[in-house]
């Protein structure tokens, strides 16, 4: 007999079972009686261990589905703990209680699966009625059924357990307990993300879809269970909203479905579009880059520019200097040379010379080889 996991949270799965059964009066009297068990050990709400005619014997409860513990399972289910101290408190180690049978005795585990009475308590109701388990019909043993049934339907109206509106209780996966809030939190979330329009970026927009991917597994899960669950699993969704869901699964499968497409086109858009910017900062960049090295170089150019030009003028400085040292050298010579001329000639002046009368100052005219002149 498999467990029933709802499927209904945004990002999580919540497992709860149930069954149900139906007491019957139970003769204890006999010491091999296959009706009589002595408890030994409590497994989860709706498995214990128990003596059978001697041999240790695990009994699982007909109609009644609790939550799996951790020793069935990896992750605890919602009410786990509840249940299975619930059980425990009904059927202590020791105690000995009537087992009565249905159409098939044993499961495909090997359990024997029974309706568990002790004294005028029927036990399989009895975790129903705390709202720690829900009626689930479990082929073809179906005579326990109706009596689980009536008792979570008790358990229903008072909002014990599983049908309590405190979303407080969580599982170990970290979803709310409550069913009801489980699928009031789950319409809530289908119906926002139908109503998301698109981020501001393809990354605001990403996360939308990614969102509304997590609502569509939900809603495909839900129709899933409508289209092809049981008779129980149907009404476990009715009892659950109190009605039909606000959008139906169907419908919600079909506007998440659309809803993804939209929104992966816009996403898909908007990185279009950002990539495109991103092109174009990066050739701005790239042509402000190139622009500046130009400048840089043009500015390098003028530098080498300036200095060979100014190591030019201060060559044509110093050759121009060096001319006029040069000259000025020159004119010194020239003028040194002119005063030894002078005074050459002003120191043979009152002789009367090769070739002069005596006496004579006036201009003189000399013959070739100057050694000998007349008065001009």
């Amino acid at each position: 007999m498999g467990k029933l996991a709802i499927g209904i949270a945004t990002t999580a799965v919540v497992g709860i079972v149930a069954v149900g059964g139906t007491a019957y009066a139970v003769n204890v009297s006999h010491k091999n009686d296959p009706h009589r068990a002595v408890v030994v050990n409590i497994v989860d709400g709706d498995t214990f261990d128990a003596k059978v005619q001697g041999e240790t014997t695990r009994i699982r409860m007909l109609n009644i589905d609790a939550a799996e513990t951790k020793k069935t399972t990896k992750v605890a289910e919602c009410y786990a703990a509840e249940a299975t101290e619930k059980l425990e408190s009904f059927l202590k180690e020791g105690d000995v209680v009537r087992l009565e049978f249905d159409k098939q005795k044993k499961d495909e585990s090997g359990r024997t699966l029974a309706g568990v009475y002790e004294d005028d308590t029927f036990i399989n109701a009895e975790i129903a009625r705390q709202g720690l388990g829900l009626a689930v019909k479990h082929e073809p043993n179906v005579k326990f059924y109706p009596e689980v049934l009536a008792a979570e339907k008790e358990a229903r109206e008072a909002q014990r357990g599983i049908f309590s509106e405190d979303a407080t209780p969580v599982a170990d996966d970290g979803a709310p307990c409550s069913l009801q809030v489980v699928v009031r939190d789950a319409e809530d979330e289908t119906n926002a993300v139908i109503g998301l329009g698109p981020g501001e970026t393809s990354a605001d927009t990403a996360h939308q879809v990614e969102r509304i991917g997590s609502a569509l597994v939900v809603a495909v899960a839900a129709d899933r269970l409508v289209r092809d669950g049981d008779d129980h699993q149907r009404r476990l969704i009715r009892q659950a909203t109190g009605s039909a869901l606000v959008v139906p699964a169907s419908t919600a499968v079909d506007q998440l479905k659309n809803k993804q497409k939209r929104m992966s086109a816009v996403q898909k858009k908007q990185e279009e579009a950002e990539t495109a910017e991103r092109e174009r900062i990066k050739k701005e960049k790239e042509a402000e880059k190139k622009r500046q090295a130009e400048a840089k170089a043009k500015r390098e150019a003028e530098k080498r520019a300036a200095a060979q030009l100014k190591a030019q003028q201060e060559a044509a400085a110093q050759r121009q200097a060096q001319q006029q040292a040069a000259a000025q050298r020159q004119a010194q010579e020239q003028a040194a040379a002119q005063r030894r001329q002078t005074h050459s000639s002003s120191g043979g002046s009152g002789s009367s010379g090769s070739g002069g009368p005596a006496g004579y100052n006036g201009p003189r005219c000399y013959a070739p080889g100057g050694k000998s002149w007349k008065p001009c």
